[in-house]
């Protein structure tokens, strides 16, 4: 049966936030309200973001952004992707069987470039402390929050692949399963991290106790 879906455009007088889950667009609107601007929305809403919806966005990911800067006239972009991992090439992917990039495993990790990306845009942006923006998403990693129905959804299609990884199975599915709809689930690996960045900076996730895990785990994936 043929069903056409339409989004009615919506208006708003001073600002707006729209993202795929509500309590990251209550974090952005948070920061606007208190004086912050849609940049620093954005990276509050996005941590929240890597909190509840852990199978979309994190800091281990990268960042992308697009900022029109209206007192200037200018259009800013940002490509904060990162690269391959020194140890990984061409022929160590093919050497593995692999005839195009793999989307699972080690061999498909590039490095983080998400929280450079932040320090990025507050640098020319900003007017709040990334420590601020970063307290709902730890306040969320932290304490707990009830899982979404969607989110629980597409959480429990990827089960598989957490069970072949002893740590993304303990952090991810801590009883044994993916966390039901409605289910309060608490991260405190991750809120023990954003509490490193937002106490010392970013900085603390490229070099320090954080960074050494990462390198520690690629190592031992080969």
């Amino acid at each position: 049966m043929n069903r056409r879906t339409s989004r009615k455009a919506d208006v708003a007088p001073r600002a707006m936030m729209a993202t795929s889950h509500p309590l990251a667009v209550q974090a952005g609107l948070d920061v606007m309200k208190s004086g912050g601007n849609a940049i620093e929305a954005a990276i509050a809403a996005t941590a929240v973001l890597g909190v509840v919806e852990p199978m979309s966005t994190g800091i281990g990911g990268d960042l992308f952004a697009l900022v029109w800067h209206e007192e200037s006239g200018q259009l800013y972009a940002l490509n904060a992707s990162g690269p391959m991992g020194s140890g990984a090439s061409i022929e160590k992917i093919h050497s593995q069987g692999n005839s195009q990039m793999p989307t699972d495993g080690i061999l498909s990790v590039t490095v983080p470039g998400t929280t450079r990306g932040w320090a990025a845009l507050l640098g020319r942006f900003g007017t709040k402390s990334l420590s601020e923006l970063l307290e709902p998403a730890i306040g969320y990693a932290g304490d707990g929050f009830p899982v979404s129905k969607i989110v629980a959804s597409r959480w429990r299609q990827h089960a598989d692949r957490l069970q072949f990884d002893e740590d993304a199975s303990k952090t991810f599915m801590p009883r044994g399963t993916t966390p039901a709809f409605g289910e309060i689930f608490l991260n405190p690996g991750l809120a023990h991290s954003l509490k490193l960045i937002a106490n010392h900076g970013v900085d603390a996730y490229y070099e320090g106790r954080i960074a050494d895990k990462i390198i520690a785990k690629s190592d031992e994936l080969g």
